[in-house]
Order: structure tokens, then sequence, then C-alpha cells
């Protein structure tokens, strides 16, 4: 076990997914302009009480709190009930409210939805969040028996995710670039293998060949649109059975290991070759299948990331075009005049 973690490779994954996780675990999404407590024990027929406190209250709003409630599968079934409005006053800091939980339903499990609006109504909302989820059970809570204990409160967002931002130009041209790529490897593949036998230049051979379907790859994934397809698609999936909001924890374990494992292996190829052109398109060809990776997975924080504009150009297309140049620059150098295929 000792000789394991010897291995510069190993620590440098750990440490690599460390840092990642505390970043990534340090945008999370749990409401901090609030603090929330409830009943502890929450039955049909019975009422809930809710105790919200706002550290800094804005005047001239309101703040209101629904329950919403799910069936044993824990499918959502919409609001199960809702009180007034309350006017956000200065100076006031505890806002209190008592949510009935009808008899006249089922529900296995209840939530509070919470949210400031100017007007009080919900299409004017300006923050929401929603508490998790409580077990209901019997009609068993007695009046002045059900203390309030702290909840965790998460912010929403105030509308459907917007689209990704997509320049055609862009796209075409990392497709074009990476088919580029991939015609040189090809090239460089063929080249070697008329003169490799056996040994490490036929294994030089295999990694070009491995390289030239990772780039033509690369060029069908970007031309087709794929990731933003085939992740919309999920999206809708995770919405349809109520996974959307649990989806959170496994997303930000994938790409701690992608970006992790990914930063290793590229760190690793440049060390052993330095800038020989194999390392050159190897990496870049990491690179770009990372971000194509964690766009796919689609952490929030990362779609926030990649889609933040540099010169009105997402910043995830203008890696993956930088990518290809790195590519089709490694690449190129393979064929320059006199120089002998690489072993």
């Amino acid at each position: 076990m000792n000789s394991i973690f010897r291995r510069p490779q190993i620590i440098g994954l750990l440490v690599v997914a460390a840092v990642l996780w505390v970043l990534i675990s340090r945008g999370t999404r749990q409401a901090t302009w609030l603090q929330v407590e409830t009943g502890e024990e929450i039955a049909v027929g019975g009422t809930v009480p809710v105790a919200i406190t706002l550290p800094a209250p804005a005047p001239g709003a309101f703040i209101r709190c629904d329950l919403h409630w799910r069936d044993a599968r824990r499918v959502p079934q919409g609001m199960l009930s809702t009180v007034g409005a309350q006017p956000i006053r200065a100076g006031q800091r505890v806002y209190r409210f008592n949510l009935p939980v009808p008899a006249r339903f089922t529900p296995a499990y209840i939530y509070g939805v919470i949210y400031i609006s100017p007007t009080g109504r919900w299409s004017d909302r300006t923050q929401v969040c929603t508490l998790e989820p409580f077990v209901v059970g019997p009609p068993k809570v007695k009046a002045g028996t059900n203390r309030l204990h702290r909840v965790a409160a998460y912010d929403q967002p105030l509308g459907p995710p917007p689209k990704r931002p997509d320049s055609r130009g862009m796209r075409w041209l990392s497709a074009l670039l990476w088919a580029c790529a991939g015609a040189l490897c090809a090239r460089m593949q063929l080249r070697l293998r008329g003169v490799a036998a056996a040994g490490p230049a036929n294994a030089t051979v295999r990694r070009w060949t491995w390289l030239t379907l990772a780039c033509l790859l690369a060029a069908i994934w970007e031309a087709s649109t794929a990731e933003a397809q085939l992740g919309e698609l999920l999206r809708r999936i995770a919405v349809a059975h109520d996974w959307y909001e649990h989806r959170r924890h496994l997303q930000e374990v994938l790409t701690v290991v992608v970006v992790a494992a990914a930063t290793v292996v590229a760190a690793l190829a440049l060390r052993r070759d330095h800038a020989q052109p194999v390392a050159l398109v190897f990496s870049s060809v990491d690179i770009y299948w990372t971000v194509a990776a964690v766009s796919f997975i689609s952490l929030h924080d990362a779609d926030a990331w990649l889609a933040t504009p540099l010169y009105s150009l997402p910043i995830g297309q203008v890696v993956k075009l930088a990518a290809a140049l790195i590519a089709v620059s490694g690449a190129t150098r393979t064929l320059a005049p006199g120089q002998n295929p690489p072993a």
C-alpha cells in the first residue's frame, strides 16, 4: 500500500481531486439569505410551523411560504397548502407561518417553497428556495409539543435554465481543425506502419492510430452538437422523474474525477515526451474531451464557467478551439521536411 502512494501520479491525482472538490463544494446552492426552522413532527390533519429568519431584511417586499407534496415514489404532486404573504418590515427579522396539512390528501413527503416578491405574487418572485423534504407521519402531534429545528434551504433558479451559448462559426472551425488533425495523424500512422516491424516502433503506430480516432471523433462530436442535444435529453429525463434536484452530488463526483484524471494524464504525457508531436496531440485531445465531458455532465457551476463570455465568445468553445489548434500544430510538426518518424 505504501508503494502505491509513493508514485507521483497517484499523489498528483489525489491533490488535484481534493482541490477540485473544495472549489466545487464551496459553490453549493444552499441558501444563505435566510435561516429556516420547522416543526420536528409533521402529520396529516395538523399544521407545520415555519419560522424564517432574514439576516438582512429588505423593506418594501413580501415573503411567502407554501407547502408542496410528493407521493411515496417521491413524484411531485403540486401545492398542498398556502397562507398569505407577509410584508417585510424594517427591523423585523423573524417571520412565522402555520401551514395546514389537509387530511383529504395522502402525502408521503412535504416540502416548503419560500420566495420573496415585491407584490407577493409568484410571477414576480426575486428570490426562491426550497426546503428539504419531510416525511409525513400519522396524526399524533399534540398542541405545544412540536418543537422547531433548523432545516436546510436550497436556492432555486428564477426561471428555466438558459440555453447553452453556441457560436456556430467557432464550432464548425473547431470541427474542421479536428478533422485536419485526424487526417495528419492518419498520415503519420501510415508513414510509421511502413517502417515499423515490432517493439517500440509498433507501439508508436498504435499510439498514432488511437490519436487519429480521437481527433476524428472530436470532429464528428463537435459538428453534430451531440453534446448539447444529449445533455438536454438527459436533463428532461431527470426533470420528468424528479431526479433533477438530487443529481448534483453525482455530478460533483463525476466532474472531479474527470478533470483530476485528465489533468494528471496530460501532465504525465508532457513529462514523458516533453514537446514531442505525439505529446502535443495527446494533450490537446485530452483537453478537448475533458471539456466535452464536463459540459455533458452539466454541473451548474461548471456550466456557468464554460458559458462565461471571453470577447463575447463562450470560454468553453474558446478552449476547444485552442485545443484543436494545438492538435493541428503538433500533428503538422511530424511532417516537416527531413524529419524522421518519431519512435
